[in-house]
């Protein structure tokens, strides 16, 4: 149950979103989580976020 609700807050996040911003929302709907636990559940899922590429102004 919780592998599927932090592959849920992952996708609605645009795949954006690390372990430490799943935790925080997984905690806000009343999850007791760690950090740990949830990194761990990333991990065994396979989630990798997008990074975002900063462009930067030549000169």
């Amino acid at each position: 149950m919780l592998a599927e609700r932090i592959r849920y807050l992952f996708d609605c996040s645009g795949r954006t979103y690390g372990s430490p911003r799943i935790t925080l929302d997984l905690r806000e709907e009343d999850w007791q989580v760690s950090q740990n636990s949830c990194q761990g559940g990333t991990g065994a899922l396979s989630l990798t976020r997008n990074r975002t590429r900063w462009h930067h102004a030549g000169t």
